[in-house]
């Protein structure tokens, strides 16, 4: 069932421990994570690390969005990118290297949680959003 379920994106996860630290996170992220998960009807994977949290948006590793949070307040990618004038080509770089980074970590452990009556996929992981981090970050204009 596993090739299958990649195979039509049905890979069913296992339910997050509402008692767990990675829960306690989720709901301590509050409003705007909510909010996303009400307004958007597109999958929704919040990957959560010890310093920040991004929301893949879509169908990663194919086609997605990005967005993370900073100071309380989601950031768009796309509207981070327009503010930072990134060429096309800069901007194709920078979705590579996430689809690469998605990629990595596509085998690690993920649950299933509910927001806003929703099914969110959370990815608790230092690794990969570290590696996020830093792709965001390499942006230097």
């Amino acid at each position: 069932m596993g090739f299958l379920d990649r195979l039509f994106g049905t890979q069913q996860h296992p339910e997050l421990d509402p008692s767990s630290e990675t829960a306690q996170r989720l709901d301590e992220l509050g409003e705007p994570l909510k909010n996303l998960a009400h307004d958007l009807r597109d999958k929704l994977e919040v990957v959560m690390g010890e310093s920040g949290t991004f929301v893949f948006v879509g169908k990663p590793p194919k086609q997605f969005g990005v967005m993370w949070l900073e100071d309380g307040k989601l950031v768009n990618f796309k509207e981070y990118a327009e503010k930072n004038k990134l060429s096309s080509k800069e901007l194709n770089q920078l979705i590579e290297r996430m689809k690469s980074a998605y990629t990595r970590h596509i085998d690690e452990e993920r649950f299933s949680a509910t927001l806003e009556d929703r099914e969110v996929v959370v990815h608790p992981s230092n690794q990969f959003e570290h590696e996020m981090e830093k792709i965001i970050n390499s942006v230097s204009h």
